[in-house]
């Protein structure tokens, strides 16, 4: 059996959100792609989806939704795809969730989105990290390839009250001298309560 078992579905450009289940630690109980926006204007007519997996925890038996996605620009559009993605987690009726990917909003320029995330006492896992753990580096996230002086953070980790932010970082390494991805990579170490 494979150590690793993944989840996602290309959208319309061939681009995923996937995620990766280490199957050894969870055993998956179900998961899927769901269609955010079939189009969006302000990329190409690019549809967005979020994958999601609900898994349990081989050792305590606890289940926890885990999804990944990266949403539209459009203000409204945020709103609607936060929404949705917090309809099918409540839905699924876990222990806890983890909603993670590229949000193109910040706190303040779609505040509405923003709390739409944190509903039912979620939290965002960077901040939680400055009271429950360790915040080692933060800040902006998407940096256009290092041309954004002052990168905006865009990107994140949403969670629900019943999960424990250990470990909040950006990753800022280079390969080479050169940047992997327009946007810096996220390292959170959560834990199940």
């Amino acid at each position: 059996s494979l150590e690793y078992k993944s989840v996602f579905e290309y959208n319309n450009k061939g681009l995923c959100n996937p995620i990766y289940i280490k199957t050894t630690k969870f055993k998956v109980l179900d998961s899927g792609t769901m269609l955010l926006t079939k189009d969006s204007s302000d990329t190409y007519n690019e549809s967005r989806l979020a994958s999601w997996a609900k898994v349990e925890d081989r050792q305590s038996g606890k289940t926890l939704v885990i999804m990944n996605t990266h949403i539209a620009t459009e203000k409204m559009r945020q709103i609607d795809s936060c929404t949705k993605m917090m309809d099918m987690v409540e839905s699924l009726g876990a222990d806890g969730y983890i909603v993670c990917g590229d949000f193109n909003f910040d706190m303040n320029s779609n505040s509405y989105a923003y709390s739409i995330m944190k509903r039912n006492a979620g939290k965002d896992m960077a901040i939680a990290a400055g009271n429950e753990g360790i915040q080692k580096f933060t800040g902006g996230t998407f940096h256009n390839y290092g041309k954004v002086a002052n990168p905006k953070r865009i990107d994140f980790f949403f969670g629900s009250s019943t999960l424990t932010s250990n470990l909040y970082s950006i990753v800022k390494d280079t390969y080479h001298g050169g940047y992997v991805s327009d946007h810096y990579g996220i390292l959170n170490y959560i834990s199940i309560n």
